[in-house]
């Protein structure tokens, strides 16, 4: 086990909890390192809540389109994404709120089209309706 994998593991709880601006921890490791900080956690969650969390503190600047981007591309894939390797991944497995899954999914997955050429943006009266089905 790497010493970073306190560090490392306390990251990944943030990460899930949507805070985002921690995904510059996660993108830093190795994808081993995050398995291995993600085996030293309980069943990795992701909740309304925490999607929730992470557009206020985009939108308020807390963090980048980038960053919210790659947090997207994390807690739908379950790995950073790194174009320079090949070698096939075995993703952490990271679990949706079984009661609003399809929700999630289908706002995670518009997350990650943030800064695409096509459907890359989101105005503010879409922020507006994803947040209100979040939190109802």
């Amino acid at each position: 086990m790497s010493a970073a994998t306190p560090t490392l593991a306390s990251a990944l709880a943030a990460i899930l909890a949507g805070d985002v601006i921690h995904i510059r921890d996660l993108t830093s490791a190795t994808h081993d390192d995050l398995r291995q900080a993600g085996a030293t956690l309980p069943t990795l969650w992701l909740s309304r809540a925490s999607v929730a969390r992470a557009i206020r503190n985009w939108r308020s600047g807390i963090c980048s389109d980038s960053q919210l981007n790659t947090w997207a591309w994390f807690v739908r894939r379950g790995a950073v994404p790194d174009p320079g390797d090949t070698k096939p991944l075995s993703p952490l497995e990271i679990h949706y709120d079984r009661e609003h899954e399809d929700l999630l999914v289908a706002i995670v997955g518009r997350l990650s089209e943030l800064g695409d050429l096509v459907d890359g943006q989101l105005g503010d009266a879409e922020l507006d309706r994803i947040l209100l089905d979040l939190e109802t």
